[in-house]
């Protein structure tokens, strides 16, 4: 079971994407709390209680709203604050979190709301391992064999479209008399 996940807490430009180093819509109340309460109850329900909230802006907000989180306690969530340079993008904040990250994590914006369940989420990334387990730096595995061996070397992976196949082939593997 996945049981770290890492929220970037930093507000998101709608229109370019761009994150600005500042976390009114994670804190922003909804229903009489942050909305980061409610995030955390959510992830706190699915058992995972390592969270990391990335900032790449002053982390007072931050460290304030947990001070004064009833969730985190009472859920008994390890909740830690981390401060980037401004302008990290996602993939260099992952990479300087680096030895503080699990094996396995979920990715969350502190701004959207999750709304699957965690554990499936986790059940599918792990079905898609052997797949993505390819030797070859870029490349996947295809073609997989009722034991669980592929019947041919790592392919290119250039599109969705090949990791829409992994899916449907890992599928046909687990429930071989599934009607689609």
């Amino acid at each position: 079971m996945v049981r770290q996940g890492v929220i970037f807490c930093d507000d998101r430009d709608g229109r370019t994407g761009c994150r600005a180093p500042t976390a009114t819509r994670a804190l922003a109340p909804l229903a009489g709390a942050p909305f980061l309460d409610h995030l955390l109850a959510e992830i706190g329900r699915h058992d995972v209680g390592d969270l990391l909230l990335v900032t790449t802006g002053d982390t007072a907000p931050l460290d304030a709203f947990l001070a004064g989180s009833p969730v985190a306690t009472r859920l008994g969530l390890a909740v830690a604050v981390v401060a980037l340079p401004p302008g990290t993008d996602a993939l260099a904040a992952l990479r300087a979190l680096g030895d503080r990250l699990a094996d396995r994590f979920f990715l969350f914006d502190g701004d959207r709301w999750v709304d699957a369940l965690l554990a499936d989420l986790a059940a599918a990334a792990q079905g898609l391992d052997p797949y993505l387990a390819a030797d070859v730096v870029g490349a996947w595995n295809e073609r997989m064999m009722p034991d669980g061996s592929f019947r041919d070397e790592p392919s290119p992976a250039s599109s969705l479209y090949h990791l829409t196949c992994a899916i449907a082939e890992l599928d046909d593997v687990l429930r071989p008399n599934a009607a689609r």
